[in-house]
């Protein structure tokens, strides 16, 4: 029998676009004029994205996934590979890898039901990204408010309580910090020295949180206090992450109401939510820091 992450990748074809420097110019010359040449093949096309970012914010990749229902990957797949092979400068392509591996993640393992939601979820996260990216500029500061009440919604639907949460936000907080860390500083640096770098990022997410503590305040305190109310105007983001309600209701089952498994599921989910986003790396950190910072 097939495990499910293959079962999964059966109905996805990947690839990965190197180097993007600029976001509206790739999404209006290079993933537009794609997506017309995927639904010439296609009735019905979903895709999800996830920026990965190097060791500078100007070296970053785009990993998009599209899904498709259809026996015929192998077949899209060479009319893709031919249509990007013969438009590289229309295109204007400097490197992409077709068909691209991408890495399996926790959720690639649950069950088919979790998988399909939890990834209509990223897909639509995805494409309304890219139509807000495609319209203006979007900085930093305008990502991390809108991805922050994201977080909120998806984090009310999903847990059953909101100490369930705060607990789950502090683990997030501690992965977020360790990962915003690269491999290559860990590797020269001893114990401590960690413990510092550590110590230094939360000490700035300190000075950001104070800065801002009466627009924190203003965004989210009432999301926080008022754990089993929504907002009055949902859009279709809000709908689509009302979706962890059902997710939530599958996984206790199968983890056997496991609190770190259903913690697990979460923390990626989030990772997910936040590549879709193109958030910089030091600022998925900061994300779970301000609710942290706001609960205390």
């Amino acid at each position: 029998m097939e495990a499910p992450d293959t079962i999964r990748r059966k109905y996805e074809i990947s690839m990965l676009f190197c180097d993007i420097a600029d976001l509206r110019q790739f999404i209006s010359k290079t993933f537009i004029p794609l997506c017309r040449v995927i639904k010439t093949h296609l009735r019905e096309v979903q895709y999800w994205i996830d920026w990965q970012y190097k060791t500078k914010i100007s070296d970053r990749d785009i990993l998009i996934t599209f899904i498709i229902q259809s026996p015929d990957k192998e077949v899209i797949l060479r009319k893709l590979q031919l249509y990007l092979y013969e438009n590289v400068s229309e295109l204007q392509l400097y490197r992409v890898r077709i068909p691209f591996e991408r890495p399996s993640n926790y959720i690639d393992n649950l069950p088919c039901e979790v998988r399909r939601k939890t990834y209509d979820i990223l897909c639509r996260f995805s494409e309304e990204s890219l139509i807000m990216f495609s319209q203006e500029n979007i900085g930093d500061s305008r990502k991390i408010t809108l991805f922050t009440y994201y977080y909120l919604i998806a984090a009310k639907n999903y847990f059953l309580s909101k100490n369930e949460f705060i607990k789950a936000n502090g683990q997030l907080l501690d992965i977020m910090v360790n990962e915003s860390i690269s491999p290559f500083t860990k590797s020269l640096l001893n114990h401590d020295g960690i413990s510092e770098a550590k110590d230094k990022i939360l000490w700035e997410y300190k000075r950001q949180s104070d800065k801002n503590k009466i627009v924190l305040s203003a965004n989210y305190g009432t999301l926080i206090r008022d754990w089993n109310s929504y907002p009055d105007e949902e859009d279709s983001t809000d709908e689509s992450l009302s979706a962890l309600v059902d997710i939530r209701n599958l996984l206790n089952p199968s983890l056997s109401e496991n609190e770190n498994d259903l913690s697990s599921y979460f923390h990626t989910f989030f990772e997910k939510l936040a590549g879709c986003m193109d958030l910089p790396p030091f600022y998925k950190g900061y994300i779970p820091y301000s609710i942290n910072y706001l609960t205390k």
